[in-house]
């Protein structure tokens, strides 16, 4: 609940309520936001880990017509290493199958 006087006069609560609805309604967006850049991240992440940058990766993918959302991609990545592992092989086949030129960088390791 409020405190003061928002808790007490209808006119202030009421604007001090809809100005929570906008701030909640902004927050689910922010949310969905976020849980889309940390699945970015950690497929990236993974695709590294497999000497393969993240956008070819993401390319050969949809070019071989793989059915896995981020989302999923993320999962795979972080719980199940072998089977992305296959993935991320396949799309490696993918990358030379179709002809997608490297990037403009390199994914270095550092030993």
């Amino acid at each position: 609940g409020f405190w003061g006087r928002h808790a007490r006069c209808w006119r202030i609560g009421k604007n001090k309520v809809i100005h929570s609805w906008l701030h909640a309604k902004r927050g689910r967006y922010y949310r969905k936001r976020e849980a889309r850049r940390l699945w970015n991240y950690r497929i990236g992440a993974a695709a590294a880990e497999h000497d393969i940058a993240y956008s070819r990766f993401m390319g050969a993918i949809r070019k071989d017509n793989i059915a896995l959302n981020r989302k999923m991609l993320a999962d795979l990545a972080l719980n199940e290493p072998y089977t992305f592992r296959e993935i991320a092989q396949h799309s490696k086949q993918g990358c030379v199958k179709y002809f997608i030129p490297p990037s403009h960088y390199y994914i270095h390791k550092n030993y």
